[in-house]
């Protein structure tokens, strides 16, 4: 019998936030490794998509032979009364407990709401973070803060996890009758013989076509899905300044779709590519050696500002920088619009996508208001995990002035989008600018006002680079394959050291 682990989370509402979307993805890549995975969900079941291949069990559970059937229980986040319910039967049970504070033992959380936190330490908190025989910190700035608090346990330190593939899910446009063929809009593609194309991106319609020397090709493009991780580059992605996310076209077929300006590149590769420009009326691309007109005009992904109807360009009809998350105080939203304000920058948009769960939009609003900006400013409200990735692509910055995060989903998947960020030295990456994909900054009105002036005077092939290198970085150490095995790994100690 496999590893057998449970999880435990207060709730998984998307309103949320980042944990309920990391904790389902979490136990989804733990169980794609072989780990028998149960979560167990002590609150409502609204808005959640189960992961697949997982249990899931709804309300407090605290028999002991039912904490007993497990080998390690993993609590996520502290103060709630039924987590603390669950830790005391852990610890009754002799079943060992793995405790992720989810950034709720940083300076800034422990600031908010003092009082209520240092009654419930000493009532019960402590004594559960006490007895944890581990803990699960994302970053190292968070396994300081946990030291800082006097804990000595060991602490597993494994990020949170992006799925590559969600992140690069593109529109499949499709065309009419009437209308030239060849106008393929960059899917994430798989092409099956060389003859058969076949799209896993997300449809409006039912076909979109390619022009092909021996006649047409159509695939039947709705909703399907291939589990090969091996995507194709269509000329349409590669000149879309507005989709940053062109890495995502990795994959090595036996039949592959590629074009003399723009072939089928790893994330690596692409970081050599300067430019992308449109295709010249007479280019052709080559499938299995096989001559292929590209007919234009090339329409970019519905996902996308740009439209290459041979004049529009993602520069020439603004530009968008985006924030997502939830309206919190501790975003940095305030700051963000006083800096803004500062740089007024010319033919940018900000979009704020995320749930107001706090009431702070009126806030922000006010300010926006006060300082004359209103009109530069869209706030979109929550969306669901697909829809998200349309905002990210229709983006050619991310912006994340949070003043404390233990981790930082949003920016993880900016980068994983393909977009430069800029955040601030709340959040733990350093590496942004080791990677040359971003901008680490002090909190406050004065650093951000400089990082998005630096940011907003590059070109769009400037920023673009700059996004691929950030997608590279994301392949490399993100993904939720890695992050699976450094928690298994954890694990595995936590159980041995009881045995």
């Amino acid at each position: 019998m496999g590893m057998r682990i449970l999880q435990v989370i207060l709730g998984i509402s998307m309103k949320s936030g980042g944990p309920t979307r990391s904790v389902k993805g979490l136990c989804r890549a733990l169980d794609q490794a072989g780990v028998e995975v149960t979560l167990l969900v002590l609150g409502g079941n609204d808005e959640f998509e189960h992961p697949g291949g997982v249990q899931v069990i709804y309300g407090l559970r605290t028999e002991p032979e039912f904490i007993k059937d497990f080998q390690v229980v993993h609590l996520h986040g502290l103060w709630s009364p039924k987590l603390h319910q669950v830790a005391v039967a852990c610890r009754r049970a002799g079943v060992p407990y793995v405790v992720s504070p989810r950034g709720m033992l940083d300076p800034w959380a422990l600031s908010v709401k003092k009082w209520k936190k240092r009654i419930a330490r000493w009532l019960y908190q402590d004594r559960d973070l006490r007895g944890a025989a581990a803990f699960h910190a994302t970053a190292e700035l968070e396994a300081e803060n946990i030291r800082k608090q006097g804990f000595k346990q060991p602490i597993i330190i494994a990020p949170n996890g992006i799925n590559l593939v969600e992140s690069g899910k593109w529109k499949v446009e499709s065309v009419s009758d009437d209308e030239r063929n060849g106008r393929l809009s960059c899917g994430n593609c798989e092409a099956l013989g060389g003859l058969e194309l076949r799209s896993r991106g997300r449809c409006e319609e039912e076909q979109s076509k390619l022009t092909l020397d021996d006649g047409q090709i159509s695939s039947d493009a709705a909703g399907m899905g291939f589990a090969a991780d091996a995507q194709l580059m269509s000329s349409c992605a590669a000149n879309c300044l507005a989709c940053p996310s062109v890495p995502d076209f990795r994959g090595a077929l036996s039949s592959t779709i590629s074009h003399p300006q723009y072939p089928i590149l790893s994330a690596s590769q692409v970081l050599d590519m300067q430019a992308a420009r449109p295709c010249n009326d007479n280019d052709t691309a080559t499938i299995d050696n096989q001559s292929a007109e590209i007919a234009p005009p090339l329409r970019a992904c519905n996902d996308c500002d740009a439209s290459w109807d041979g004049q529009t360009t993602m520069a020439q009809k603004g530009r968008r920088a985006v924030f997502m998350g939830r309206l919190h105080p501790g975003k940095g939203l305030l700051t963000l619009a006083e800096a803004w304000a500062k740089v007024r920058p010319q033919g940018w948009k900000m979009v704020v996508v995320g749930p107001d769960s706090y009431g702070h939009k009126k806030d922000i609003v006010a300010k926006l208001e006060e300082l004359g900006i209103r009109d530069e400013w869209e706030f979109v409200g929550m969306v669901g995990d697909e829809e998200k990735w349309g905002y990210y692509h229709q983006a050619s910055l991310l912006l994340h002035p949070s003043v404390s995060e233990n981790f930082g989903i949003t920016i993880a998947e900016g980068l994983a989008a393909g977009l430069p960020v800029i955040c601030t030295r709340g959040t733990p990456w350093e590496n942004l600018e080791d990677h040359k994909c971003g901008w680490w900054i002090d909190i406050g009105v004065e650093p951000l006002t400089k990082a998005l002036t630096e940011a907003m005077a590059l070109s769009p092939d400037e920023l673009q680079a700059m996004g691929l290198r950030g997608r590279k970085m994301v392949e490399e150490k993100y993904t939720w394959g890695a992050v699976a095995e450094k928690m298994i790994e954890g694990y595995e100690e936590v159980i041995n050291a009881r045995t």
